[in-house]
């Protein structure tokens, strides 16, 4: 959802390839498909996630975008395992 689009247009501000700030969420689910044990007994068990984001997003020419995002959330696990999840974006993006 971006905020900011209306404000940027009016100020006549870049808004091509949709160049604001925004808010998301990431939802993440990691099945028992993926939960296995490595040779050091390290575990990867299921998982179920959500992080609202903010993040920005620039047109640096009229084919290549640059967006960071970044968000704090809650992740639950399995065996009880539940905390704070973060998560950071970095993204360079080209139109061909």
């Amino acid at each position: 959802m971006n905020y900011n689009f209306e404000k940027r247009n009016e100020k006549g501000k870049n808004t091509n390839n949709n160049s604001a700030n925004y808010f998301s969420k990431e939802i993440f689910y990691v099945s028992d498909l993926l939960s296995s044990t490595n040779r050091n007994n390290l575990t990867i068990n299921k998982a179920f996630g959500l992080i609202p984001k903010y993040g920005l997003r620039r047109a640096l020419s009229e084919k290549l975008n640059f967006e960071f995002a970044f968000g704090l959330g809650y992740s639950w696990g399995g065996n009880n395992i539940n905390g704070i999840a973060s998560s950071i974006d970095l993204r360079i993006n080209l139109k061909l």
